[in-house]
């Protein structure tokens, strides 16, 4: 039996400022299922500015408010959410507080959950920051989408890359990822673990 696949894009807006409109016409041309963003504003009205970007990008807010820490999982009708959580990575003095949020999302019959992460420049941070992640994922039970800038950690161990341009495949995937180079900045990977399993393309870059 064929099982439903999931369309899943993913950006990070760091240093990109209010460009809104750009953003959301991609999203809304992608016709994605999950929309994963990081780097996005978070001090200050996080929540109506997580809720604009869905509607001008024609889907639905999940996660997105001051306590993500400036990541946002926007969702399609197709995708019914449960449930939904955030980390906060311990702060490291003169950098951002960084973090992560999830949701339990499924399709159907299928559940899986989405996180999308934003971590520390610094090398060391990183590694203590996706070790934190990982111990999370590891309590959760369903298949996980985990978007981010992943580079180097130990979240990418163990994974297949499967095009490039960053994304990262997990075996018996169902998920067609894609992802936006804008304004000349390579967009945040998507790493894909056990996704619905389904003969789906995964990882097709933006032409």
């Amino acid at each position: 039996m064929t099982r439903p696949t999931v369309r899943v894009v993913a950006t990070d807006v760091r240093g990109q400022r209010g460009d809104l409109a750009g953003l959301s016409a991609l999203i809304r041309q992608a016709a994605p299922d999950v929309a994963v963003i990081t780097g996005t504003p978070w001090r200050l009205r996080t929540r109506p500015r997580a809720a604009d970007l869905a509607s001008r990008s024609g889907l639905f807010a999940a996660a997105g408010n001051a306590s993500t820490l400036g990541n946002v999982i926007l969702v399609s009708l197709r995708v019914d959410v449960h449930d939904t959580w955030c980390v906060q990575f311990p702060l490291v003095p003169g950098d951002r507080l960084c973090g992560a949020v999830l949701a339990r999302c499924s399709v159907g019959s299928d559940t899986f959950v989405v996180a999308g992460t934003r971590l520390s420049a610094s090398a060391p941070d990183r590694a203590r920051q996706a070790g934190i992640l990982t111990r999370v994922l590891s309590e959760v039970d369903e298949p996980v989408v985990l978007a981010g800038d992943l580079a180097d950690t130990e979240l990418a161990h163990d994974r297949i890359e499967a095009v490039a341009g960053g994304v990262f495949v997990g075996p018996g995937v169902g998920v067609a990822a894609r992802h936006y180079a804008r304004r000349g900045r390579a967009t945040a990977p998507v790493m894909v673990d056990l996704l619905l399993p389904a003969g789906a393309v995964a990882g097709t870059p933006a032409t």
